[in-house]
């Protein structure tokens, strides 16, 4: 693993070279692969080596670039269909004023969001807590660097 990213660097960083030079690096590059791959299959791979290839093949348990999804703070409520649409990316706090910046825009308690939807409740560093205008429910929005 260390060999390969040696050699894509020497490769990437080093100036371009003539017609018989890059055949040879080529040739090079074939033999590495085939001595991994013979390594691969005898299995004389060292136990972070197997490892490293056995995370690979897993699967993901989730897709990471997918935002999590929202919390309600009390248990027993229903859910509130809001999707990914609110995403908390910002905190900014100076004396007692605590400011929120949630899909670009900055909040402080007390201010509506979404066209009236949501109230801001209460900010802290790594949550927001909505209040649902006209409800008693409320919608917590993780922060999400």
């Amino acid at each position: 693993m260390v060999l390969l990213a040696a050699y894509a660097a020497y490769t990437y960083l080093t100036p371009p070279l003539d017609g018989g030079e890059q055949q040879e690096q080529v040739g090079q590059l074939k033999d590495f692969v085939k001595k991994s791959s013979r390594l691969i299959q005898k299995g004389e791979l060292s136990k972070r080596q197997d490892h490293s290839i056995n995370m690979a093949e897993t699967g993901w348990r989730r897709n990471p670039f997918q935002a999590p999804p929202l919390e309600e703070k009390e248990e027993g409520k229903k859910e509130i269909a809001v999707g990914n649409e609110l995403i908390y990316s910002g905190f900014l706090e100076g004396g007692k004023s605590r400011i929120a910046i949630i899909n670009g825009l900055e909040y402080q308690v007390g201010e509506s969001l979404q066209g009236d939807e949501f109230i801001v409740q209460s900010i802290s560093p790594d949550h927001v807590v909505l209040g649902v205008r006209g409800k008693s429910q409320t919608v917590t929005v993780p922060f999400s660097e």
